[in-house]
């Protein structure tokens, strides 16, 4: 009776109770969040790959030399990793991907595993300018990243997942800086530490070395580059593969192979393939295009992910190549491409935090003229931060970040 009657006082209890709740999140806030890990939204995206879920290959990379493989067996994320092994004799095993870099400034992620310390110091992550080798990442024999003569303090272990990113500003020959981070905390800086072998940085490659040792594998997943200039880590991106899963507006005439009503099975193959597919040969201006899976349908479940881009692809041809005004579909737009003689993969990055969800998510326009036009596979790659929790504070206050325990 007294507390039902007396108004004041159950307003103060309720204030104290508000306050040293207040004050209990604010400490908790402390212990386990840290405000360096909550992200912001990305710069612009200039290449992402799943590690071989999207098309099974290489096709995201423009040279791949010696013993390189995409396995089924070792991956982070998804249900595949690109793999460079030695062999023995040992030789290198290369993949290279160019136009993605920029003396301005870029921030590379991507996850790695190796199953055996290197018996000498060996070239590992390289920033190359389209003739010179500028920068190379190193692992130790004491199992430290090194870069430029600096070395890390941290022994990676053998078979075990680790997030390496490099963030640099080059300025000119001997003014530049790079961060090396691992698994998000900073680890190494490397700042006007003599001579780089070039400027202008244009494509990154990813190099198991035949120095590393003979029968050495080393395992790509997660891979991930942005254009940001603040040397910061880019976080913990993720890239998942959305397929083809519906037919929308399909319109090519003659079936490759395999003539199934659920259309989109003939392009959704992994490994990619010309054996089934979707040819228009009329020179009618038409669209071959598909619904995407849903966004937690496939291999990552995105639900409670936040999206930071996306890169449509194509695998198609014209039969001469050059002709028409064929065009790659991405969430309900268009843009123009050139298709060549021979199939070949063609993209579009986008740097979008939204899930596409235009009908008509992936495909391809026909070039409009004699020269017939091929869709052999399709698919779209999505980037993501690995998951977040939201705390509501009184319904309203949202405070998204990681769990971090210390």
């Amino acid at each position: 009776m007294i507390f039902r009657n007396n108004k004041s006082l159950i307003k103060k209890i309720r204030l104290t109770l508000h306050g040293l709740l207040l004050i209990i999140f604010s400490i908790t806030s402390l212990f386990f969040f840290n405000p360096k890990e909550v992200q912001a939204a990305p710069p612009t995206i200039t290449f992402m790959d799943s590690g071989g879920d999207a098309t099974g290959g290489f096709d995201f990379y423009d040279v791949t030399t010696g013993a390189v493989a995409v396995d089924n067996t070792i991956y982070h994320t998804g249900t595949r990793s690109l793999k460079g092994s030695t062999g023995n004799p040992a030789v290198n095993g290369l993949m290279s991907r160019s136009g993605i870099l920029s003396d301005t400034g870029r921030r590379i992620s991507a996850w790695v595993y190796f199953d055996t310390a290197p018996v000498a110091q060996s070239n590992w992550f390289q920033i190359f300018s389209t003739s010179a080798n500028m920068a190379q990442l190193q692992i130790t024999t004491g199992r430290k990243l090194s870069m430029l003569g600096p070395t890390g303090n941290t022994v990676l272990a053998t078979n075990t997942w680790y997030r390496i990113s490099i963030a640099y500003v080059i300025t000119s020959l001997t003014e530049y800086e790079f961060r090396i981070y691992l698994n998000g905390a900073l680890e190494l800086v490397v700042k006007n530490a003599g001579a780089l072998g070039g400027t202008g940085s244009d494509r990154l490659r990813f190099l198991t070395a035949s120095a590393w040792g003979t029968d050495i594998n080393v395992w790509y997943d997660d891979i991930y580059v942005d254009s940001g200039t603040d040397l910061s880590d880019p976080g913990d991106v993720r890239v998942t593969a959305k397929k083809p899963a519906a037919n929308n507006t399909n319109n090519f005439d003659t079936a490759i192979g395999a003539n199934p009503s659920n259309r989109w099975t003939n392009v959704n193959e992994v490994a990619t393939s010309t054996t089934n597919g979707w040819q228009h040969s009329a020179s009618s201006d038409v669209q071959e295009n598909y619904t995407l899976e849903a966004r937690h349908i496939g291999d990552v479940d995105l639900t409670k992910n936040t999206i930071i881009g996306r890169t449509a692809w194509i695998y198609a041809k014209g039969t001469a190549g050059g002709a028409g005004t064929p065009k790659i579909m991405d969430n309900g737009t268009e843009t123009a491409i050139t298709l060549t003689s021979i199939p070949a993969l063609f993209t579009l990055t986008s740097t979008d935090s939204s899930y596409p969800s235009n009908a008509a998510g992936i495909g391809i326009r026909s070039t409009a003229d004699a020269d017939d036009t091929f869709l052999y596979e399709a698919g779209t790659l999505i980037a993501y931060y690995a998951n977040k929790v939201n705390i509501k504070v009184r319904g309203k206050t949202k405070i998204r970040g990681k769990v971090v325990f210390r």
